[in-house]
């Protein structure tokens, strides 16, 4: 495992090597708790066991001041992170977020965005299209009780990285704590089994 402490405040987590290369990131919304006890849980699970084969980027917090201000978005700027990619490196502190979080995932042949819905939803994924091939592969692997269709808002990650790139990504939705800072425990052990099995489906863990 290599960990990355970014200028910007946030860590990459890089465990393994090779192909595939998935990229899960969290914390985007500064306030969405259950979406990174997921991938914090995640973290903690590839510390004890890496994966067999391939490469899983983690970023457990993405928008750092945003989280420890327990705020949507960063109060540097008010920026809406997830409004801002591919992002603008001489730009605000969201815009550098944004293109420095852009590089980080480059490589990545999978994305997964982990966000929160509101307390009490149900747990699903956002496609840009279900209809390709790729990206409902993406969504049957993660498994999650639905994908929801997603044509999404021009800055958003999942959406930039499939028209830019051409990388499958999606947004996972995990229903958030019913307090602000709560966390949902049986949506981030859900959001965990989701991709965890996304990782087993491409061979990355022993079953």
């Amino acid at each position: 495992m290599s960990k990355m402490i970014s200028p910007l405040g946030f860590e990459a987590h890089t465990f393994g090597g090779g192909a595939p290369v998935v990229g899960i990131l969290a914390g985007i919304h500064g306030n969405e708790r259950t979406g990174m006890a997921a991938v914090a849980r995640l973290l903690a699970r590839l510390r004890e066991r890496p994966p067999a084969r391939g490469t899983v980027i983690v970023v457990p917090i993405a928008n750092p001041t945003a989280a420890s201000a327990g705020l949507r978005c960063a109060p540097e700027d008010d920026l809406d992170l997830n409004r801002c990619f591919p992002g603008d490196a001489a730009g605000s502190l969201s815009q550098r977020l944004a293109a420095a979080l852009w590089a980080e995932t480059a490589d990545a042949d999978w994305l997964v965005d982990v966000h929160c819905c509101r307390p009490g939803g149900m747990a699903h994924s956002l496609c840009a299209d279900p209809d390709v091939p790729a990206l409902r592969a993406l969504a049957d692997r993660l498994g999650l009780p639905e994908t929801r269709r997603s044509a999404g808002t021009g800055g958003q990650l999942f959406i930039e990285a499939w028209r830019r790139r051409g990388q499958p990504a999606q947004i996972v939705e995990l229903p958030d704590g019913s307090t602000p800072g709560a966390i949902d425990e049986d949506a981030a052990a859900l959001g965990l089994a989701a991709l965890l099995r996304l990782l087993t489906a491409l061979g990355m863990l022993d079953e």
